[in-house]
């Protein structure tokens, strides 16, 4: 193995923090991918994602800040469901828990309200996942099995201009395998915790011009039994303004840290399967996809109560602090895409999904769910089709545009929720529907050739139940030469209220005189790429306008009155050490202010570390192909939230929740290894896999997005996985 040192300035070493602006951190290309054992400046350039434009194109021509990874590159970080594949994105956090259920919350840039639906809109090959009921995939659809997609790209963020409501904060693009190349794969891994991860590719011409494909995966972890503290929730009769609905009996007041610390026991089982099959003819493409999840034992939101008696309650019978969700998603899309005169492409969709969530907290041990737990289980559909016409700018044409319509439609067909103590029954937003309609443009102009361009684009929605809502993104890119770009973004983005938020359930009321959230952000980026190096520096500014939150005090949603802001730098890139050796990472800092759950103002968002630092070493060893990686993260200055109560005037001892408290906690520093052995007659044939997550073993807690568990939730110790793949 000749080992040979480069040469580069050390200006270069800026590339020591990873993929932020758009730079596409996947490409996992090998470190010796040219004849001359090196990354290529070719392959560096020809990096492309689709999420930030309706054109393919360049992470150095996007409008947007993005992030791609794909499959063999989270397989090697040790990624076990959807969000985990995103860990490493510059300036994002993925929480463990969320105020409904046993799922994520993923929130960037610094905005992380605990009040706050998550804000990011989820597609799936395109199609939006998120329905009427909460505007959130992440929350209803929390895992897509990691073993049918083959490619993640998330816009870092405001996207509404391309994708509407929801992408508020950001955009997360799942991708399966395209239909077109034959493959013929399987593997299976396993390890500690009983954790498991199987998955089988197949694809293959069954006539001319007629392709078929099917993915399968399985996956899934036994319990983990990890120890845990929470703060109980005593509970006592009480009518809660605003919150009686359809005659039925009064709701109680919740009364907030008042008992102490009990504790609860995390077992964190989940099952994951997932089908997409594929059928193609020459441009016609027919897609089906089918997933199931279920989890149990997962963090809860950190109260729980048990009632004793009817309307009765007594402190210090929390029944545990866990939670669990039944989640399925069955989907049909068809595409057509034509070739029209004058070099106009035009593509057609249509598609139709239906999916049940099911998910209650406070079940002991998420082993079953009790009569007094707290429970909702909701079916839900959308359906959609979409027209985008797209023309490459030429010589007599110097400005690339794309234009399109698109109407969908979404309804809540079946909303169930059970409260402690009372009977099951429907609830107000049970039926509830509403239609979008779409009309889009994206246009890039050349003013001086290719080195200055100007982006103008813009996206009106009108919604059925509130009115329309235009979104503009504007740019101005400078390219000096072919390998970089300095862009100046403004982005407009807004997130439509649920009909959680305008109508609310049992346990939070609903507010019919909702305004929509908007976010205003100004970014400032510079790109460079080199044969063996490349990094990114992105500068922003933030600004959210009618946060919808939930009012303490009242248990209401409701308009934020301040405007929360956030500024913040991220930082990415890639350096070859050696010929062998590769250092990439991805870093970001970030200050927030305004957060409406600790009173707005100069008040922080104190659960968004300040700053978030992913690194690692890649070092590879092409006669005997094995490939060993070393990944770290940093999570420096974060904090937790804790629980208090807040006396009712005139109510006697009746309390209700009151603001979150912030506290401070440790700092986050974990290590993994990942290594791979490719062996068989070609390369690539088999391959052997190891994970080893948490390497030195430390004693590690994340800050939850809610107060649970006192605020943070503990990690498991060291464990691994061990796979094994074999293609055809």
């Amino acid at each position: 193995m000749n080992i040979t040192f480069k040469k580069q300035s050390i200006a270069s070493l800026l590339a020591l923090l990873s993929t932020s602006g758009a730079f596409a951190q996947e490409v996992s290309s090998p470190i010796n991918s040219s004849s001359e054992d090196e990354l290529s400046l070719k392959e560096i350039l020809d990096v492309k994602v689709s999420v930030a434009s309706l054109f393919e194109e360049r992470d150095l021509d996007v409008g947007a800040s993005v992030f791609a990874i794909d499959h063999d590159t989270w397989k090697k970080q040790g990624a076990r469901r959807t969000f985990e594949a995103i860990r490493t994105a510059p300036g994002t956090m993925v929480y463990e828990n969320n105020i409904f259920q046993a799922g994520p919350t993923v929130a960037t840039r610094g905005f992380n309200d605990p009040g706050q639906i998550p804000s990011i809109s989820v597609l799936l090959d395109g199609v939006n996942m998120s329905s009427i009921y909460q505007q959130s995939a992440i929350q209803a659809r929390p895992n897509i099995d990691l073993g049918v997609l083959d490619r993640i790209e998330m816009i870092i963020g405001p996207g509404s201009t391309l994708y509407g409501s929801d992408a508020l904060q950001g955009v997360i693009s799942l991708r399966t395998p395209g239909v077109e190349k034959e493959n013929l794969s399987a593997s299976v891994r396993g390890g500690y915790f009983g954790n498991y991860q199987s998955e089988v590719k197949f694809a293959k011409e069954l006539a001319p011009k007629l392709h078929f494909s099917f993915n399968g995966a399985l996956s899934g972890q036994d319990s983990q039994n990890t120890g845990a503290k929470y703060t109980p929730m005593d509970i006592q009769p009480g009518v809660q303004a605003g919150m009686e609905a359809g005659g039925a009996p009064p709701y109680p007041y919740f009364v907030l840290g008042q008992s102490g610390s009990a504790s609860s026991t995390l077992t964190e089982n989940f099952v994951s399967s997932a089908i997409v099959s594929k059928l193609k003819y020459e441009q016609t493409e027919a897609s089906f996809y089918w997933t199931l999840y279920n989890a149990k034992g997962f963090p809860g939101p950190g109260i729980s109560a048990r009632q004793t008696g009817v309307q009765t309650y007594t402190p210090n019978t929390a029944i545990g602090d866990t939670a669990r969700l039944d989640s399925s998603l069955f989907m049909g899309k068809l595409t057509q895409d034509f070739n029209l005169p004058n070099s106009v492409d035009l593509q057609a969709m249509g598609y139709y999904w239906g999916g049940n969530n099911s998910a209650a907290y406070g079940a002991s041990a998420g082993d079953v769910v009790l009569t007094n737990a707290t429970a909702q289980t909701i079916g839900d559909m959308r359906t959609g089709i979409s027209l985008i016409a797209k023309r490459q700018s030429d010589a007599n044409f110097p400005v690339r545009i794309a234009a399109g319509y698109s109407l969908d439609y979404t309804k809540i067909n079946s909303a169930v929720e059970t409260l402690p103590g009372l009977a099951a029954r429907s609830f107000a937003i049970e039926g509830k529907g509403r239609s979008i309609n779409a009309i889009f443009v994206e246009t890039d102009t050349a003013i001086i050739g290719r080195t200055l361009h100007l982006l103008a684009d813009a996206r009106e929605d009108v919604y059925s139940d509130f009115g329309g809502h235009l979104s503009p993104r504007l740019g101005l890119m400078l390219q000096p030469t072919d390998n970089s770009a300095v862009k100046a973004l403004y982005g407009h983005a807004f997130r439509a209220p649920s009909a959680l938020e305008l109508l609310g359930n049992g346990g939070i009321a609903g507010n019919g005189n909702l305004s929509p959230d908007t976010l205003d952000t100004f970014q400032l980026q510079y790109m460079q790429r080199a044969k063996h190096w490349k990094y990114d520096i992105t500068a922003y500014t933030s600004t959210w306008t009618n946060q919808v939150t939930i009012d303490p005090l009242t248990i209401t949603y409701k308009n934020a009155t301040g405007t929360p802001r956030a500024y913040g730098l991220e930082l990415g890139g890639q350096y070859d050490l050696l010929a062998n050796l590769r250092l990439n990472g991805t870093g970001s800092y970030v200050r927030s202010f305004g957060n409406p759950a600790e009173g707005g103002g100069t008040a922080p968002y104190t659960v968004f570390p300040t700053y978030i630092l992913n690194w690692g070493l890649d070092y590879e060893i092409p006669s005997a192909r094995v490939s060993i990686s070393l990944m770290n993260r940093h999570q420096i200055n974060q904090g937790r939230y804790i629980q208090a109560a807040i006396p009712a005037p005139g109510l006697g001892s009746v309390t209700t929740p009151g603001r979150i408290t912030p506290a401070t906690m440790a700092d986050f520093f974990r290590t993994d290894l990942g290594a791979t052995w490719d062996f068989g007659k070609n390369a690539g044939d088999y391959q052997l896999t190891l994970n080893i997550i948490n390497l030195l073993n430390r004693d590690l807690y994340q800050p939850a997005i809610i107060s649970n568990f006192n605020g943070q939730i503990p990690q498991t110790g060291i464990n691994d996985t061990i796979g094994l793949r074999a293609r055809i």
